[in-house]
């Protein structure tokens, strides 16, 4: 989702990836399945995904942590960026 800090949505030249609204949505309708310090892959809160945290590490290039797992994805669209 963004580089560094995966909650923060990234924006190019001021302009979110995805809108306010967006965002929102993911934030109600999504849960963290698994997350490293960079990324995270999310599932829908209505039904569970056939992957593991583990089969996801080789894909992410690091081990898929589930310390969030089950949370909202909190994520943002920081201040000055439309």
């Amino acid at each position: 989702l963004a580089s560094g800090n995966w909650h923060v949505i990234g924006n190019f030249r001021g302009v979110a990836w995805f809108s306010p609204t967006m965002v929102k949505a993911i934030n109600e309708n999504y849960v963290v399945l698994c997350s490293t310090l960079t990324s995270a892959v999310l599932e829908p809160r209505v039904r569970e995904v056939a992957i593991t945290p583990e089969a996801l590490g080789p894909a992410l290039g690091q081990r898929c942590g589930v310390g969030l797992h089950g949370h909202s994805p909190n994520l943002i669209v920081p201040p000055n960026v439309r």
